[in-house]
C-alpha cells in the first residue's frame, strides 16, 4: 500500500504542449533590417499600425466618455419620471449649483460683485 506523504512528494509532469522553436538570429535580422529600411520613420513609430492605434485611443476616450454620462444620466432621468421625486431632484440639482457657486466664489475670493463708479476710479502708477 502507498503512503499518502509517497504520493504527494512524487513529481507529476504536465502534458502542456512544447513549446514553438524560436527563429533563427539571421531570419530576425534580416525581418527587421527589412523593416527599419522600408521607411525612415519606423523608428519614431514603430511601423505603420501606431497611428492607426492612436486613432483608436481617441475613440475608445470618447466612447468611455459617453458611456459614463449616459450612466450617470439615466438616474436622474428616472427620477423625472414621478412627481415626488422630480422635485426632489431639482432641489438637489438647484442646491449642487447653489453649493457650487458658493465654494468657487470663496476658492476665488470673490466678496461682492464688482461696481463701476466712474467718480472712484483711481489711476494706476506703476512707478509708485
Amino acid at each position: 500500500m502507498v503512503s499518502v506523504c509517497a504520493l504527494a512528494n512524487r513529481a507529476v509532469e504536465p502534458n502542456w504542449p512544447s513549446p514553438a522553436k524560436p527563429a533563427s538570429a539571421d531570419a530576425l535580422h534580416s525581418t527587421a533590417a527589412a523593416a527599419h529600411t522600408a521607411s525612415p520613420l519606423f523608428d519614431l513609430a514603430e511601423g505603420e499600425e501606431f497611428w492607426g492605434n492612436v486613432a483608436k485611443y481617441g475613440r475608445y476616450f470618447v466612447t468611455v466618455m459617453l458611456g459614463t454620462g449616459y450612466v450617470m444620466v439615466q438616474p436622474v432621468v428616472a427620477a423625472f419620471k414621478r412627481p415626488v421625486t422630480a422635485i426632489v431632484a431639482i432641489v438637489c440639482i438647484g442646491g449642487g449649483a447653489v453649493l457650487l457657486k458658493f465654494t468657487l466664489d470663496a476658492m476665488l475670493g470673490i466678496q461682492e460683485p464688482f461696481v463701476y463708479e466712474p467718480g472712484n476710479v483711481v489711476p494706476y502708477n506703476a512707478f509708485n
